[in-house]
C-alpha cells in the first residue's frame, strides 16, 4: 500500500469514528432533553398538589427554588388543561 493510500484510509477511519462520536452524542442530548421533561413534569406535578394543598404561591416557590412567576404559571396551566 502507498503512503498516500495509507493517509487516505486513515482519514477515512478517522472520520468514521468522528460520525460516530457525533451520533453519540446527539443521542444523549436527546436522553438528557428526555429527562429533563419527565424531570420539570414530575416537578409540576408536585407543585400543584403544593397549590391544591392550600400552600401559597410564594411559600412554594421558596420551596422548589422558583419565582412565583413561574409557580403562577404552572398553575394556570393546570386550571386551563
Amino acid at each position: 500500500m502507498k503512503k498516500d493510500q495509507k493517509r487516505t484510509y486513515h482519514n477515512i477511519e478517522t472520520l468514521q469514528e468522528i460520525k460516530e462520536s457525533r451520533k453519540e452524542i446527539q443521542n444523549a442530548r436527546v436522553e438528557v432533553q428526555s429527562i429533563r421533561e419527565d424531570v420539570m413534569g414530575e416537578k409540576m406535578d408536585i407543585i400543584q398538589g403544593m397549590y391544591k394543598s392550600g400552600m401559597s404561591i410564594e411559600k412554594i416557590a421558596e420551596i422548589v427554588h422558583l419565582s412565583p412567576d413561574v409557580i403562577k404559571g404552572m398553575v394556570e396551566i393546570e386550571k386551563k388543561a
